[in-house]
């Protein structure tokens, strides 16, 4: 039989308002898709957590940073600035980039990016003309009939904003308004477009296209001039700082029975509070924060994540009352001197990161393990800690041989750090505030840098790590390659937070395509490019309730969209809020041109008459079409 889905008003209204206030739909033919509407005040909130253990003092080779002071010469023409769509790798110089003219260059937010460190991450938009009216237009082309570049990083504090116009002349009256919030300001109307794009100065450029030479410095340094540029080149974020305590003299808290060096460890603080990247002396303070820290210490990778959670949660300061060489900061707590960490998610519509940077496998890292395992429903959400595998945990090859050099002091059944997966994936499906409409959840990012033996074998467990976190992992050993990496990772942030593709389409889009009790939904990602990536999800509904293949409500009620731990079926893991996972794009075989010729497509091309009655291609008499081709 048919299956006619009868909505309940309270689930609808709650998604329509979610609607509203998160995103706006943009019409379609066969599913809806979101897109951002973003303000000030709903900006992504992303905590960097940062490697300071004393292997992080080790010298690693890398390119010279750039000097903006100097004047590289090469190819690119400092009366252009460059762009790229944000995303994969990073220019070696001006060639293969599109570029406009430096007097169309209208983001304020840029300008000093641009000098230093010479490239800016946004959404843009540009003025373009299409007889027989003027718009904007959130692709950036470089050629005729397109105008100046705006950024949303200006809304709402630097004028002149653009404007929703779409008239017949350009002229300054009908391109811009003064006025953020006005009737016809375009972020007020549209909020940020989708994906985002790099913006590169010519002199940048040709500082990358000279082969700039190696150095040696410290993994530390490194990093902190790549945080530094990193923090320099974003404008409509809020970002916050953690790092590991270094307290080795005198153990913190009550040290592991089982590990006698576990007390040095002892998790990590809130160097400085999650606030608005742009906003006062933040900017610099966080330079000045990264820019003090010292390498010492151990690798308390799942204790500091645990701390972190407790400050996303609005939890209790644990490690950050007892850790060195400082005290989790006053700002991160409800009052100074408080026990009580101050959430910084204040929006439903908020979204919420971990860049976590280290420099190889945990070590002594095993006090938040039963805090861990305490948290309400872990078993369920998060799983097991892992007790199984043995590497990288004790510090072993796969082969079992010891890592040369390798610091790590096992914790009980040497498995420093078993915990870590488990929390990450418990932060991305638990509702942090279940209060607020929707789910508040946190999606953690992990970079593994430098050329430590033991970073080949903890390269796998990051993976694992940002895997079930809802994140990704990178790898890089060099200044540009983590650049490279975290402008990556904030431009998916930045994605994700503005269109609104996860989760991408909500519970009044599902009656259009049902056969039985079987539910097939169609969902796409808006991108920059002339290629969406979409697929096909497969639900069942069970007593008017949408549920995925483990019998589980598949959609939140509150805001009607999938929540991030429904699995679809054809899924091997939960994809719900994630467009281009599971689904029926996973059941797609690989495309290796090595294997073209197994894949066939049949028609009839009137050579031989068709039979006179169906043949089954995929019975037990025929073999021409099977699973694999």
């Amino acid at each position: 039989m048919s299956l006619i889905l009868k909505p309940r008003w309270q689930s609808l209204i709650a998604a329509s308002l979610f609607v509203i206030v998160c995103g706006r739909s943009a019409l379609a033919d066969d599913s809806e898709i979101f897109t951002g509407s973003s303000s000030a005040g709903s900006q992504p909130n992303i905590l960097l957590i940062l490697d300071t253990s004393g292997s992080m003092a080790s010298s690693v080779v890398t390119q010279a940073p750039y000097n903006p002071i100097a004047t590289y010469a090469g190819a690119c023409s400092s009366t252009l600035v460059y762009f790229k769509a944000s995303g994969g790798s990073a220019p070696t110089g001006c060639t293969g980039l599109s570029s406009f003219s430096t007097s169309y260059q209208k983001c304020q937010s840029a300008v000093n990016s641009l000098i230093d460190p010479g490239f800016y991450t946004d959404q843009f938009v540009q003025w373009k003309f299409k007889s027989p009216k003027y718009s904007w237009t959130n692709s950036i082309v470089s050629g005729a009939n397109r105008y100046e570049v705006a950024c949303q990083g200006d809304y709402s504090s630097k004028a002149p904003f653009p404007t929703t116009y779409n008239g017949t002349t350009n002229t300054a009256a009908n391109e811009w308004t003064n006025t953020a919030n006005a009737a016809n300001s375009y972020w007020a109307q549209n909020g940020a477009p989708a994906g985002g794009y790099t913006l590169y100065s010519a002199n940048y450029l040709n500082y990358l296209a000279s082969n700039p030479p190696t150095v040696s410095g410290t993994r530390m340094s490194v990093v902190q001039t790549a945080a530094k540029n990193l923090i320099n080149s974003l404008s409509n974020v809020n970002i916050g700082l953690m790092r590991y305590s270094n307290n080795m003299s005198t153990p913190a808290g009550p040290p592991d029975p089982g590990n006698a060096y576990d007390g040095y460890a002892a998790g990590g603080m809130v160097a400085y509070p999650i606030l608005p990247v742009a906003a006062g002396t933040n900017r610099t303070d966080l330079v000045t924060t990264v820019n003090s820290y010292t390498p010492a210490g151990l690798t308390p990778l799942s204790e500091t994540l645990y701390e972190a959670y407790q400050y996303y949660s609005g939890g209790n300061v644990f490690f950050g009352n007892t850790s060195q060489p400082s005290l989790s900061v006053d700002g991160s707590r409800v009052a100074a001197g408080s026990n009580q960490y101050k959430t910084p998610i204040l929006y439903q519509c908020q979204k919420n990161f971990i860049v976590y940077l280290t420099d190889g496998l945990p070590t002594a890292d095993n006090q938040a393990d039963s805090l861990i395992t305490a948290l309400p429903n872990e078993a369920t959400v998060g799983g097991a800690c892992d007790d199984t595998t043995k590497s990288p945990y004790n510090g072993l090859g796969a082969n079992g041989v010891a890592i040369p050099g390798g610091w790590d002091y096992p914790g009980p059944s040497g498995k420093a750090g078993r915990c870590m997966t488990a929390l990450a994936k418990y932060m991305f499906n638990t509702d942090l505030f279940p209060s607020m409409p929707g789910q508040q959840d946190v999606q953690l990012y992990t970079i593994g840098f430098g050329d430590d033996p033991g970073l080949a074998v903890a390269s796998n467990w990051l993976a694992k790590a940002a895997t079930a976190g809802g994140g990704q992992f990178y790898q890089t050993g060099d200044l540009n390659g983590l650049q490279t990496a975290l402008t990556n990772i904030v431009s998916n942030i930045l994605k994700t937070s503005t269109t609104f593709t996860a989760p991408t389409v909500s519970v009044n889009a599902f009656n259009r395509t049902q056969t039985l009790s079987d539910l097939y939904v169609s969902v796409f990602q808006p991108s920059l490019t002339y290629h969406w990536p979409g697929n096909v999800k497969k639900y069942s509904v069970q007593n008017g309730v949408i549920v995925d293949q483990n019998t589980v409500a598949a959609v939140d009620a509150t805001t009607g969209f999938f929540k991030n731990s429904a699995q679809s079926f054809w899924s091997a893991s939960p994809d719900g809020s994630t467009v281009t996972a599971g689904g029926a794009a996973s059941q797609i075989p690989d495309w290796n041109p090595a294997n073209a010729g197994a894949r066939k497509l049949y028609t009839y091309i009137g050579t031989n008459p068709p039979p006179a009655n169906p043949v089954d291609l995929t019975s037990s008499n025929s073999t021409a079409v099977t699973t694999t081709n």
